[in-house]
Parts: structure tokens; C-alpha cells; sequence
């Protein structure tokens, strides 16, 4: 099934109730007609054949199914040759500014870095496009490069999707262009302020902190009227939870508090070695999703309605670590930057994966 996804479709406009073309429209050299194609509605799970679109001025005016020969009058058409036309998708999960995680040297200490380029960016910018993302949101990154991003973009100077973004994640362990670790209340507010003014919508938590500083976090976002998202690791998502968190990402709920009798037991056991990166998945081998800690989380998730941005892929890029050639060859990579798809293949092959 052949689909054309158009980058000025809004599901909002999808919402609106179909006309019929039974009249010429004046004409004007900034109207286009997208004809002879079937438009998928997915608010009202229909879908419209023979479907036409009009649009003046790069925005969906009206949209109908032609009549026999009859169609809105424009300066210019487009026949889509039917193929489906359906809105733009969003990516809620798309670290767009971010750069190659590398590792370098600097002050004479290896640290990790996932500076951004705009070369990288605008190149990523594209390519999400063209896969038919209108919109994304970014969990974390370099607050100014986001910031630089949307004004190119809402200018017009670079096209790609719109973007919603957190900043720099809260975090112990140092990355360049990635995170920032307060050493007290007083520098917490202050960089949350920082990154206000540089339009986060969310303050990002990460896997190092402590509960108490999770818990800070919270509370700091909040009095600043911003919200948070958080990647956990032995804080239990149901402590944030129950601190109001906003959107827990990754389904990576990982902390032992989570399991219970033996399970947890063995569970601590595999996290003493610190190389061993395989409980990342191998928790869900230890879970027993009837027991009380896991219908508790559940339910304060569903009466909370706090969002899970699950990104199931992450767990499988963990998982076949060693198979990522042949689960992604690198002919379908090609949405990534080049220096991108290197980096993220050492990464993910790193020999600490599991420890031998």
C-alpha cells in the first residue's frame, strides 16, 4: 500500500467535517489541489475515496470527494494518483539536536559526549520528514540547540518537524552537550530557570539520582510551572508516581522494589556486578505482574493517567545487541546521519554490555 503522507496535514483539520465539491472556487495563485487520492481520517477511523485536499498559502482549507469531473478551482493540481494521504505522524520520542555519543578526553579524563551539530541536526531534521513526522518531542537534549532549532524552523530556514523539547537530563554522571548535576537546591532552581528561558516544556530526571533528589526535582519543575519526565533505574517508578511525575520513558522499570520474595532476591544479585548490563532486560524475567508492588503501579499509572513513553525498540536494541547488523542493515538506516549510525553501532555493541 502506497502512502503519501503530506508534511501541511494536521489531524486537527482531519477532524473537521468533509464537504462535497459541487462548485468552482475562485482561483488564486496560492491555492493548490491535491486530487484523485484517499484521504485516511484517524480521529473518526474512516477513510474518504477519491479525495481531494485544497490548500492556500501552505495550509488545508477544505477537503472533499470529487463528483464525476468536478473539483475546487486552484492555481495549481497535484494528482496524487491514488495514493492515501493521511496526517502527519508524531514522534514523541526523538532526540533531534543530539550528536554521536563519543567518548574523549578532556582534562586529561575520558568523558562521554553527545555534542550536536547543525549539520547533523538539519540532516536528521529531513529525514524525520520524510518519513512523515509533522511533529516531535524531544526528552532531553542541549536546551539552546533545541531553542536554535525551532526558531530556524517556525522561520522557515530549516524544514522539518515542529519540536517540543526537555533540556540537559539532571544527572551525576557527566556528558558534554547531554546532562548537568546541581549540588544544591539553590543550583537546581537556577538551571531549571535556565533552561525555562530557553523554552523546555519538561525538566528531564535520570537513571543516578538519589529518591530525595528525584523528589526535588519534581517539586522545583513544578514551582517553575514546568513538568517532568523521567528514565529510572533503582528509584521504582511508583515513588514517581506518586510524586505526580509527568512521563516516565523507556519501558525500563527496573527497580528491584518492583519485584518481590525470590525473584527480587536473585534480581539484587545479577546488579552487584556493575558491568553486567543484562537486567535491563532481564527484569522482566524476574516480574510477576499479578503481584501487589506491580497491580499498585498500575493502577496509580491509570488513575494518574501519567503518559508512558514506552519506546519498545530501545529494549530490543538491548536485547540483540550483537544482531543489529542483520536487525538493521544499513541500507534502512539511512534516516540517520552517517556519523550517527557509526557511533550508535559501537555503542551498542560495547563490550560492558555484558560483561565479557
Amino acid at each position: 500500500m502506497k502512502i503519501t503522507l503530506l508534511a501541511t496535514l494536521l489531524t486537527t483539520l482531519f477532524a473537521a467535517p468533509m464537504v462535497l465539491a459541487t462548485a468552482p472556487e475562485t482561483s488564486s495563485p496560492t491555492t493548490v489541489l491535491y486530487h484523485n487520492a484517499t484521504l485516511i481520517n484517524p480521529a473518526t477511523e474512516q477513510q474518504l475515496t477519491n479525495g481531494w485536499l485544497l490548500v492556500k498559502e501552505g495550509r488545508i482549507v477544505k477537503m472533499g470527494q470529487a463528483q464525476g469531473a468536478s473539483l475546487p478551482a486552484a492555481s495549481k493540481q497535484i494528482d496524487l494518483q491514488k495514493h492515501y494521504v493521511l496526517p502527519g505522524l508524531i514522534d514523541v520520542h526523538l532526540h533531534l539536536t543530539a550528536g554521536p555519543h563519543r567518548v574523549e578526553m578532556r582534562d586529561g579524563s575520558p568523558v562521554i559526549t553527545m555534542e550536536g551539530h547543525s549539520e547533523i541536526t538539519r540532516y536528521h531534521a529531513i529525514s524525520t520528514l520524510a518519513t512523515g513526522v509533522t511533529t516531535a518531542f524531544s526528552p532531553a537534549g542541549d536546551p539552546k540547540a533545541n531553542a536554535d532549532y525551532v526558531q530556524q524552523q517556525q522561520t522557515g530556514q530549516w524544514p522539518g518537524p515542529k519540536l517540543h523539547y526537555a533540556g540537559y537530563i539532571f544527572e551525576p554522571m557527566p556528558i558534554f552537550g547531554g546532562s548537568v548535576y546541581p549540588t544544591d537546591e539553590a543550583s537546581w532552581r537556577a538551571e531549571i530557570v535556565k533552561q525555562q528561558a530557553l523554552g523546555v516544556d519538561y525538566i528531564k530526571l535520570y537513571t543516578g539520582l538519589t529518591a530525595e533528589e528525584v523528589a526535588l526535582g519534581v517539586r522545583l519543575a513544578r514551582d517553575a510551572g514546568l513538568k517532568t519526565i523521567a528514565h529510572l533505574d533503582s528509584v521504582s517508578w511508583q515513588y514517581a508516581a506518586d510524586l505526580g511525575i509527568d512521563i516516565l520513558t523507556h519501558a525500563l522499570p527496573t527497580s528491584a522494589e518492583l519485584l518481590t520474595g525470590a525473584a527480587k532476591t536473585a534480581y539484587q544479585a545479577e546488579r552487584k556486578n556493575p558491568y553486567n548490563q543484562r537486567f535491563i532486560y532481564s527484569w522482566f524475567q524476574h516480574v510477576n505482574y499479578d503481584s501487589e508492588p506491580m497491580q499498585r503501579l498500575i493502577n496509580t499509572l491509570a488513575k494518574q493517567q501519567t503518559r508512558i513513553d514506552l519506546t519498545m525498540v530501545v529494549n530490543e536494541l538491548f536485547y540483540f545487541a550483537r544482531e543489529l547488523d542483520a536487525i538493521y542493515p544499513e541500507e534502512t538506516m539511512w534516516v540517520y546521519h552517517p556519523q550517527m549510525r557509526q557511533r550508535w553501532r559501537a555503542l551498542m555493541s560495547a563490550l560492558s554490555y555484558d560483561g565479557k
